[in-house]
């Protein structure tokens, strides 16, 4: 009797190999699909997917794990006390891992905070314990005074800068390099700078091409220093808009009695971040508020809302089969051009060029351009009042001094589903897509120019320098 109840059925044995054949079809299925690179057109408003790995696919393979489990525990057991015991062991471990996964999720705010969001800018913007930032309600964000880390350079994730961000050495203007660590230091005013002088012969106010990761010494505000011997103070800060800049100055510039004030002008986002400050000012909200509802934080979808749903996608994106790197260079469509008289390859930011498609009528009649203006104005009076002069500096977006490199290796067919997502620019086709990059890339300059002319006001163009 013993062996007949201990013994195993052979349709058991059967049913057993059909479950581990069965589960291994379906993991390779599913790992197929979650695992292929994602079409830029599948892309949502505020992509719940990174890199075509999705919580719900996630959740799916887990839920199927255990109906996996839950099978081949009954076709292992022989008797239906043994089926029973095993049983009530796997619901003990699921109870278990559920309170686990409960308090994971309560408590992983506090433990791993940049972990609860999608994008690392955001929590940037939202001031985060143990970023660089800090909410202020005057100026939205500001660099953290005192604060000192180590940035690890990426030059997929680091911005659009026409440098390599790495210059240490003269071999190296031409050499992308990747995970080299620099130091970020932060003084009493929350700007990056060795010293605070009391006084200064020059000023220089801007946007992240004032404060780029690279090291501090390599700063173009630094080599002028080298260059001029001038007491030069940096006073610019990442997400800038016109209006901040203009707050910086009248703050921490007047007192400082700068002889000159050096104002840089980006083209590849100043003009939307104006945009952007100026419905911040007008909306009535705090500054955080404003940030979580512009990014619709409060507003996502069970179970994208919570901190353990948004770990488990940076964790797929982390150790997917399509590594982050590899899957950056597919989005931001890398393209292999001739530049110094070797050939290499460049990542351009889409949104800069959505922004350089824009024609001249459509900035005139753009808030941001309003903006532009009051502020550079606001900025001249300020300068006249001290006898200081005011230097508008513009660096042009990488593509605008790259162009006629890159115009025929690009793919224009990737570029045009991305503006018909960003619908920023109206186009109906990628040749239109690349005719108005061609024809409106230097229309930015061409009216600040005009402006500067009108106004009185000294402008230093950098796109021919960047250029050559």
């Amino acid at each position: 009797m013993s062996d007949k109840s201990t013994s195993v059925n052979p349709n058991t044995r059967i049913l057993r190999s059909v479950l581990i054949v069965s589960a291994l079809l379906f993991f390779a299925v599913v790992g197929a699909v979650l695992l292929r690179p994602m079409e830029l057109s599948e892309v949502p408003g505020w992509n719940p997917l990174i890199f075509g790995y999705t919580v719900i696919g996630l959740s799916v393979v887990v839920v199927s794990l255990a109906a996996v489990v839950v099978l081949g525990l009954i076709s292992l057991s022989a008797t239906r006390a043994k089926i029973i015991r095993r049983l009530k062991k796997f619901l003990v471990v699921t109870v278990t891992s559920l309170i686990c996964l409960v308090i994971t999720d309560v408590f992983l705010p506090s433990i791993m905070p940049l972990v609860c969001y999608d994008d690392p800018a955001i929590a940037y913007q939202l001031g985060v314990k143990g970023t660089s930032f800090v909410v202020d309600e005057e100026f939205g964000i500001r660099y953290r005074c005192g604060f000192e880390a180590d940035h690890v350079i990426n030059t997929l994730r680091d911005g659009d800068l026409i440098t390599s961000r790495e210059i240490a050495k003269p071999a190296s203007l031409d050499e992308l390099e990747n995970d080299r660590v620099i130091h970020v230091k932060i003084d009493r005013n929350g700007f990056i700078n060795d010293v605070v002088p009391d006084e200064c012969d020059i000023f220089a106010v801007g946007d992240s091409y004032l404060t780029p990761p690279i090291p501090y010494q390599y700063y173009w505000t630094s080599l002028l220093r080298e260059k001029t011997a001038k007491t030069i103070y940096n006073a610019g800060t990442v997400m800038y808009s016109f209006q901040q800049e203009l707050m910086v100055l009248r703050k921490y510039g007047l007192d400082k009695k700068p002889k000159t004030v050096i104002w840089g002008y980006f083209q590849g986002n100043d003009l939307w971040e104006a945009e952007f400050f100026d419905r911040f000012q007008n909306s009535g909200l705090s500054w955080s508020d404003y940030i979580r509802k512009y990014h619709g934080l409060d507003n996502r979808p069970f179970p994208y809302n919570r901190p353990t749903t948004k770990m488990l996608i940076k964790l797929a994106g982390k150790f997917g089969a399509v590594s982050a790197d590899e899957a950056g260079r597919e989005y931001q469509i890398p393209c292999e051009v001739v530049a110094a008289g070797k050939r290499k390859t460049y990542v351009f930011c889409r949104s800069h060029m959505a922004v350089a498609s824009r024609s001249r009528e459509d900035i005139l009649n753009s808030r941001g351009w309003e903006i532009c203006r009051e502020s550079l104005l606001a900025a001249k009076s300020e300068c006249d009042k001290i006898g200081a002069r005011l230097v508008i500096t513009y660096f042009p977006a990488k593509i605008t001094a790259m162009f006629e490199q890159m115009e025929h290796e690009y793919d224009w067919d990737v570029y045009y589903r991305y503006l018909c997502l960003d619908k920023r620019v109206q186009v109906d086709s990628a040749r239109q897509a690349r005719e108005m990059l061609r024809d409106n890339r230097a229309v930015q300059c061409e009216l600040l120019k005009e402006f500067c002319e009108e106004n009185g006001i000294e402008l230093v163009d950098m796109t021919q320098p960047l250029r050559d």
